[in-house]
């Protein structure tokens, strides 16, 4: 399942290839506008969820370039509003963001909180029984809730993971006390494995998810 916006991209992508192969585009005008296109899809597949303004910088290169495509504007346009459709969408929590965490031993998400802000994380999203459940990992020899601040680093985890139909959920990294009451959070488990104590009651690890955390980015 892809988002708005990466549909956008891909879609103008699509469109600059055949601007480029009538001619309408010259090729090292098509090239650089492929390229930034690329890289903004790689940047969003990789897990970054705000979308840049990518589509109005390449409307000024192309009316800066005298040349037009009327296709390839009206790609732009879509992008555009894809763009402005994702304006609230949370921005995953920042990986340096983790590190600090870790090198001021800031270990609670109460002290966490103000660091956290606004920031989203992936969190793992098992189904048990048609019911949507937050997965959890054995950690520093207790069970804790995995947190991630990319795609590629929930991608990892999810590949060794020994469950079944595990999906990534965004979910607000300063929320994470409700998500998952009295268990523990470590983000990044395999890379920097930053552990926040959680202090809300002790539930069940397999709860079942609020609503609010149970839709799959994929």
């Amino acid at each position: 399942m892809t988002s708005t916006y990466e549909d956008a991209l891909i879609s103008a992508l699509d469109v600059l290839s055949a601007a480029q192969s009538t001619g309408s585009l010259p090729a090292e005008l098509c090239s650089s506008f492929r390229h930034q296109l690329d890289v903004e899809l790689a940047a969003v597949r990789s897990g970054r969820v705000m979308p840049r303004s990518l589509a109005v910088s390449l409307t000024h290169q192309l009316v800066d370039s005298g040349h037009h495509d009327e296709a390839f504007s009206h790609a732009l346009e879509i992008l555009h509003e894809a763009e402005e459709s994702q304006a609230d969408v949370m921005t995953l929590l920042p990986r340096a963001t983790v590190r600090q965490l870790r090198e001021n031993r800031i270990d609670t998400l109460a002290r966490a909180g103000s660091v956290l802000g606004r920031f989203g994380v992936l969190v793992p999203a098992v189904n048990v029984q048609g019911e949507t459940r937050l997965g959890t990992i054995s950690f520093s020899g207790r069970r804790m809730v995995p947190a991630f601040s990319s795609r590629d680093l929930f991608d990892e985890w999810a590949q060794a993971a020994e469950v079944a139909e595990v999906v990534a959920s965004l979910v607000p990294a300063a929320g994470l006390g409700e998500l998952a009451p009295g268990i523990d959070i470590v983000l990044n488990p395999f890379g920097e494995g930053a552990i926040l104590t959680n202090e809300r009651r002790t539930v069940d690890p397999g709860e079942q998810m609020p609503r609010q955390a149970r839709t799959p980015l994929r």
